[in-house]
């Protein structure tokens, strides 16, 4: 079983190893079953307010869910249409934590996913 730390991980190396591949390579992996699964379960643990995830690791997390495009189109539709509410819900509560680079992250995140969050900025 993977620790936040291992899914934080994860997601961040897949979103770099796709960052050569355009179209619908990219899009193939963020459907994949293997990254749906993780989603799956980043989404839960977020959902249940666990915790267990850093604030550079959620800062991280959405600049990895942003890199595999699964705030938009049809990797939303396919992919983790749970997530942003759930990373924002958590940034909101851990807001004060944040370093200057991690907000730059969520920011660019959230904008990139085309995911609204107003009360963040």
């Amino acid at each position: 079983s993977f620790s936040a730390i291992n899914e934080a991980t994860a997601l961040t190396r897949l979103a770099r190893a796709s960052r050569p591949a355009l179209g619908s390579r990219r899009t193939a992996l963020a459907q994949s079953s293997q990254v749906r699964a993780l989603l799956g379960r980043v989404e839960q643990r977020l959902g249940l307010g666990q915790g267990g995830y850093a604030p550079r690791a959620l800062a991280n997390l959405a600049h990895a869910a942003a890199k595999l495009r699964l705030g938009s189109g049809a990797c939303r539709a396919g992919g983790a249409p749970e997530l942003w509410p759930l990373l924002r819900a958590r940034i909101v509560e851990r807001a004060d934590e944040f370093n200057s680079q991690d907000l730059a992250n969520i920011a660019w995140a959230f904008a990139t996913a085309g995911y609204a969050a107003p009360e963040l900025f």
